[in-house]
C-alpha cells in the first residue's frame, strides 16, 4: 500500500481539502476576524482561489491570509520544518544572511 503525496497549493501542504460552512458557527456569532478567517478558508478550499486572488478580493495582506489558513488548520506551517527539505515541488530560496 503506497502513501499518497500531500496536495500542495501556493507552496503550502494542505491538511484539509474541504471546508464546510455548515459546521462553522453562524457568521453573525463570529467576531470580525472570525468572519474573515471563515471567508478566506471558503475561498481557498471551496472556490480553489489562489492566495494572491484572495488578497485582491479581500483587501487583506499576504500575512493575514496565510495566518487565517494556518489558524483554521487548512495548511501546514512551513516554519515547523526548519532544516528539512521542503515538500516535493516547493522551492525554498536561501536567505542572504544564512
Amino acid at each position: 500500500m503506497g502513501t499518497s503525496k500531500p496536495e500542495i497549493r501556493d507552496g503550502f501542504e494542505l491538511l484539509r481539502t474541504g471546508f464546510d460552512l455548515s459546521t462553522t458557527r453562524k457568521l453573525e456569532d463570529l467576531d470580525p476576524q472570525g468572519v474573515t478567517d471563515v471567508l478566506i478558508c471558503e475561498l481557498f478550499l471551496s472556490r480553489k482561489l489562489a492566495i494572491s486572488d484572495i488578497i485582491s478580493l479581500s483587501n487583506k495582506d499576504y500575512q493575514t491570509v496565510v495566518q487565517s489558513l494556518l489558524k483554521q488548520g487548512i495548511v501546514r506551517d512551513r516554519r515547523q520544518n526548519r532544516g528539512q527539505q521542503p515538500p516535493n515541488g516547493v522551492e525554498r530560496r536561501q536567505q542572504e544572511n544564512e
